[in-house]
């Protein structure tokens, strides 16, 4: 019996995405473009893609711009005649390839792709990476010398969203917490006398003053308290969704592959999980990850001192680039002083340790005051208290280990 055949017709809504700037090719391309099926479809057409000997016409409409920057990446709709009732929001990669042209190169990495999702991805698709709908080439062009390839992944969101760059997660409200080191040696302001009442003033008019104070300072504070509220909020759905990015990362490694080219557009947010998305070139399905099977990564967690601790570039940078983990090791002068050593010195301490590298009063307070501001910036990330637990945790594995 004749093997089923499946096809994509390409639209020329699409040339733009496939040529962009580049409008001697299109009068010589034919359209529509057919394109053959080269990949093993899941059954996802009402379970027509298993019949024998049948054709599966598929069609993009609606195409749209995923991001200015990848103008060979669109959003479309995957429907089929077949069956009126399917219909699928898809993104598009395509490639095209001419012997005047650099684009072979990304050919070929659109192929290597496609097998990626079909081999050491095709476990992880729906969970930790898009669903993959199938891979397509056909030829175009007045010989026939046009290679065209769309790649098609299932639609899981936004490809533009940056939830990996930071926050300025507290200068803007104006909260710490109580429990944090003082400024200890920062100077006070004697001179500043702005509580102190006027003596001129009636009694009847300084008490109406105080009471005015008292509803002013409360009032402040209650927003404090809103604006603590929300920062706090902030950090914690921030926290859960670098778990999720970390967990992601880390579950392709498992499977074998190295993205190559991570950067914050590679995670997607979708619901209760994080995609990631963006494998192209510099993707190895070959790779095998030497982190140590005893070392555990995960998100909130102490940074190790070094990069051959971990020992997979790529996780490393990941952890220490998108802030996943606390970094546990800030420098004063020219040494490294851990998180718990810090908080264990506090500000005066760390000072005094500066003055005995540096023997010099004004660089040991620019260290001091350097260092001190790396660790200011650790809490507005993480929060106070979610450091102190991070170390006490710490504390707490190496005991047990020991």
């Amino acid at each position: 019996m004749r093997p089923m055949s499946v096809t994509l017709t390409l639209p020329e809504s699409v040339a733009d995405f496939l040529t962009g700037d580049s409008d001697w090719r299109k009068p010589s391309w034919q359209w529509p473009l057919h394109l053959a099926c080269k990949s093993v479809l899941p059954a996802v057409a009402s379970g027509m893609l298993a019949v024998p000997g049948v054709h599966v016409p598929y069609m993009l409409k609606e195409p749209g711009m995923v991001d200015a920057e990848h103008q060979h990446i669109f959003e479309a709709i995957l429907f089929t005649p077949k069956d009126p009732g399917y219909s699928r929001r898809v993104v598009c990669k395509v490639a095209i390839n001419d012997c005047r042209d650099r684009e072979g190169c990304r050919l070929e990495s659109l192929r290597d792709e496609a097998e990626l999702y079909q081999d050491k991805l095709s476990t992880l698709q729906g969970l930790y990476v898009p669903r993959f709908i199938g891979f397509f080439e056909g030829s175009t062009g007045p010989d026939a010398n046009l290679t065209v390839a769309c790649l098609i992944l299932e639609y899981v969101g936004d490809f533009t969203r940056d939830d990996n760059s930071e926050m300025a997660l507290s200068d803007a409200s104006g909260t710490s917490n109580a429990s944090e080191p003082s400024n200890a040696y920062e100077p006070s302001n004697p001179s500043d006398t702005s509580d102190a009442s006027d003596e001129s003033s009636s009694p009847s008019e300084s008490s109406n003053a105080s009471n005015a104070s008292h509803v002013s300072n409360r009032h402040s504070e209650l927003q404090l308290c809103e604006a603590f509220d929300t920062l706090e909020a902030a950090r914690a759905e921030r926290r859960e969704y670098k778990a999720k990015c970390a967990e992601t990362l880390l579950a392709i490694h498992q499977a074998g592959v190295l993205h190559g080219n991570l950067s914050a557009e590679s995670f997607i947010p979708e619901g209760d999980k994080v995609f990631i998305v963006g494998f192209g070139e510099e993707s190895d399905g070959d790779h095998e990850c030497r982190k140590p099977p005893e070392l555990t990564l995960e998100a909130g967690m102490l940074s190790p001192q070094r990069a051959t601790h971990v020992k997979c570039a790529e996780l490393w940078s990941a952890f220490d680039k998108f802030q996943w983990w606390i970094t546990n090791y800030l420098r004063l002068s020219s040494e490294l002083i851990d998180i718990e050593t810090l908080i264990e010195l506090g500000q005066a301490g760390i000072y005094k340790e500066a003055l005995v590298r540096r023997r010099n009063v004004k660089w040991a307070k620019r260290d001091a005051e350097n260092l001190w501001s790396d660790f200011n910036h650790l809490k507005r990330v993480h929060g106070y208290d979610f450091i102190l637990s991070a170390v006490l945790k710490r504390k707490a594995i190496l005991a047990a280990s020991t």
